[in-house]
C-alpha cells in the first residue's frame, strides 16, 4: 500500500517492546507505530535519534515528538456510567486495566465524571491489568468484600468477559444479579454468552487515521506531531439491566455516540 511493505513485530508483553526498537532499526524502516499500552522512553529516543517517525495507536504520553491517535476514552468512560446510572444501579466498580496507561487513566476519568452528574462515586476499584485473569481476579476481590457491587465497569472486554466468568461460577445471573459493561467491542463481547453491552472505539479509524499521520509524517507533508481523538459509541447487549437487549432483544444497538467528530490537533 502506497508504495510501501508493512512489518510486524510483536512482543509476548508490552515491556517487552522496548527490545525490539534495535531490531526494528535494523531493517533500515521508514517509521514506527506502536500499538502498546506500557512503553519506556527508550522507544522514542530511539525514533528521534534515527529521525524516524513514531505514531503511538491508543496512547499519549509526554515524549515529545511522538504522534498518538486514541479513542475519545474519556467520553467513554462516561457513557459507561451514563448506561449503569440509567440502568438504576447506585454501587458500582471500577476494573482498571495497566495502572498509569493513558487509556485507563481516561477511561476512569471520564466514569468518575459521569457517576458525578449522578450524584454517585465509584464505590469499590481493582486493577485487572487489561487481562482475562485479572478481570476474574478482580471479580474474585470485589465479590468476595463486603461492598455489596450490583455493577461494574471494566476498561476493556477481555477484563469484562473474566469478570463476568468468575460472577457466574459463584452464582451469580448477569445482568439480574450484576451488570456489567466493557470497552472495545471486540469480537468476543458478541460472543452469546456474554453479550457485553461495551464501548466500540472505532478500531478501524484508529487504525486508518495512525496510518495517515505515518505516511504524512514520511512524505514530508506534516512537520510536527499529531494527536488525533476518534469518537466512539455504546453498544447496548443484555449484561445490563432494564435495557431493551436484557429483556430478550439480542440484536446490539448504537445507543449513545460521542458527540465529538474526530479530533485533529498539531501538537507543535
Amino acid at each position: 500500500m502506497h508504495g510501501y511493505t508493512m512489518l510486524l513485530l510483536v512482543a509476548e508483553r508490552s515491556k517487552f517492546v522496548d527490545e525490539l526498537v534495535p531490531r526494528l532499526l535494523s531493517y533500515q524502516i521508514d517509521g514506527i507505530v506502536v500499538a502498546s499500552a506500557t512503553y519506556s522512553s527508550i522507544v522514542t529516543e530511539y525514533c528521534l535519534a534515527a529521525g524516524l517517525p513514531l505514531v503511538q495507536f491508543n496512547r499519549y504520553t509526554a515524549f515529545e515528538g511522538a504522534s498518538t491517535v486514541q479513542s475519545d476514552n474519556f467520553a467513554g468512560g462516561m457513557m459507561a456510567a451514563q448506561a449503569l446510572a440509567d440502568a438504576g444501579h447506585e454501587r458500582i466498580a471500577f476494573v482498571a486495566g495497566t495502572e498509569d496507561t493513558s487509556s485507563s487513566v481516561d477511561r476512569e476519568r471520564g466514569f468518575k465524571e459521569g457517576l458525578a452528574r449522578y450524584g454517585m462515586t465509584i464505590t469499590a476499584r481493582a486493577s485487572g491489568e487489561y487481562s482475562y485473569i485479572g478481570g476474574r481476579d478482580a471479580a474474585t476481590k470485589l465479590l468476595s468484600s463486603n461492598y455489596s457491587i450490583d455493577a461494574a465497569f471494566c476498561a476493556n472486554d477481555l477484563m469484562a468477559i473474566g469478570f463476568i466468568d468468575s460472577a457466574m461460577e459463584r452464582g451469580l445471573t448477569i445482568p439480574k444479579d450484576l451488570s456489567v459493561v466493557g470497552f472495545d467491542n471486540s469480537p468476543f463481547a458478541g460472543l452469546a454468552h456474554y453479550n457485553l453491552t461495551t464501548i466500540d472505539q472505532n478500531i478501524n479509524l484508529m487504525a486508518t487515521e495512525a496510518i495517515d499521520i505515518l505516511l504524512s509524517a514520511i512524505d514530508g507533508r506534516v512537520q510536527h506531531p499529531q494527536m488525533r481523538t476518534i469518537p466512539c459509541h455504546l453498544v447496548v447487549r443484555s449484561s445490563v439491566r432494564n435495557t431493551v437487549a436484557s429483556q430478550g432483544n439480542e440484536h446490539a444497538a448504537h445507543a449513545v455516540r460521542s458527540s465529538a467528530q474526530p479530533k485533529h490537533v498539531d501538537s507543535a
